[in-house]
C-alpha cells in the first residue's frame, strides 16, 4: 500500500510517463514511408520550390489520399525531385499537373494532383511535367504588395512618405 503522497505523485508520474511513451511508439511506429511492398507504383515531379514537402507527406486527388512522397532529392540544376508512390489504380493522363498546397494559411502541405483529359496515362517510373511550386509566406506577401502599389499607380516609384 502506498502511504504518502509524494508516493502517490511519483507513481501517477510513471503512469503518465509510460502512456506517454507508447502513445509515441504507436504515432511514429506506423509506416509512414511507403515501400515497394506496399503495392502501387512511382512517378516523380519537379519543382523550382518545395518548401515544407518531406519523406511521407500526403498526395491528394481531389481531396482524397492516393499516395506519399517517398523520396525527395536534387537535380544538377537545383530543382527539387519528389518520387510519389501511388496507390495501384490510380492512373494518371500524361497531361496532369502537380502543386504544392497547403491546408489552410498555416496548415501542412501536401501534393494535389490535378488531372489532365489526355488518353495516354503516366507509366510507372514516368515523371509528372507541369508542376507548381509552393507559395512560402514571403512570396504572398510580395504579391500582395505588388498588386496594392499596381492598382495605386506606384509600379517602380518608391511609395509616399506619411508624416
Amino acid at each position: 500500500m502506498i502511504s504518502s503522497r509524494e508516493d502517490k505523485d511519483a507513481l501517477l508520474g510513471g503512469f503518465v510517463l509510460v502512456v506517454a511513451v507508447l502513445a509515441l511508439g504507436l504515432v511514429y511506429g506506423r509506416d509512414v514511408h511507403p515501400s515497394a511492398s506496399s503495392g502501387g507504383y512511382t512517378i516523380s515531379a519537379a519543382f523550382n520550390h518545395a518548401d515544407g514537402i518531406v519523406v511521407g507527406t500526403d498526395v491528394r486527388l481531389s481531396g482524397v489520399v492516393v499516395g506519399k512522397v517517398a523520396e525527395t532529392s536534387l537535380t544538377d540544376d537545383f530543382r527539387a525531385v519528389a518520387t510519389l508512390r501511388l496507390k495501384a489504380g490510380v492512373d494518371l493522363p500524361t497531361d496532369t499537373a502537380a502543386a504544392i498546397e497547403s491546408d489552410g494559411l498555416l496548415g501542412s502541405k501536401y501534393i494535389a494532383l490535378k488531372i489532365g483529359g489526355d488518353d495516354a496515362v503516366i507509366k510507372p517510373g514516368g515523371a509528372i511535367t507541369y508542376t507548381q511550386d509552393s507559395l512560402t509566406f514571403d512570396g504572398l506577401m510580395d504579391m500582395i504588395l505588388s498588386q496594392a502599389r499596381s492598382r495605386r499607380g506606384y509600379v517602380g516609384k518608391p511609395l509616399p512618405k506619411i508624416l
